[in-house]
Parts: structure tokens; sequence; C-alpha cells
């Protein structure tokens, strides 16, 4: 059972999780991703955009997990970077 997320997005009609360009350097780990539709989600929403920039990545990967979720819920193909980083949270949560 998910919990219910603080952050209520809108997700602009013609957007798709896979506009997100996803991914994640082999070497470094890094994960990289296009802003643009972040940005587009915010404007929908009204949410201030400042909030996911704070080098604090909570709220942005909040945000990433939450459209994941709507994503997935209207028949989305699966994500295997997503899906990675959220078996990675996992794992730490699991740790704490």
């Amino acid at each position: 059972m998910r919990s219910e997320s603080p952050i209520d997005i809108q997700i602009p009609d013609g957007l798709d999780f896979a506009d997100l360009k996803l991914a994640r350097d082999p070497t470094t780990g890094d994960i990289s991703f296009d802003w643009a539709p972040i940005e587009a989600i915010c404007e929908a929403s009204g949410i201030d955009l400042a909030l996911f920039e704070d080098p604090d990545e909570d709220t942005l990967s909040e945000l990433i997990v939450e459209w994941y979720a709507v994503h997935l819920a209207n028949g989305g193909a699966r994500d295997p970077v997503q899906e990675e980083m959220m078996g990675e949270a996992t794992d730490d949560d699991s740790l704490d």
C-alpha cells in the first residue's frame, strides 16, 4: 500500500515519463534527466520550480516517484532506471 504524497501534481497532456530521459552513468552512478518535464509539471500544478532546485534532492525525488506512480497507474511502461533507484531507496530504508 502506497502512502499519500504531500505533492499534488498535474501531468500536462502529452507529457510522458519517458520525456524525463532519466539515465544513470554506468561509471559514476550519477543520475541525469531533462528538466523541461519537471518545469512543465510545476507550471501545470502551480508549484514553484525553486522548491525542486534545492540541493536537498528529497523533494525532487518525491515528485519523480509520484509522477512515476501516476504513469504506472495509467498503464505506462516500467522505467528501468526509476525501478533501480526505487529499489535502492527501499534497501537504504531497510538499513535505517
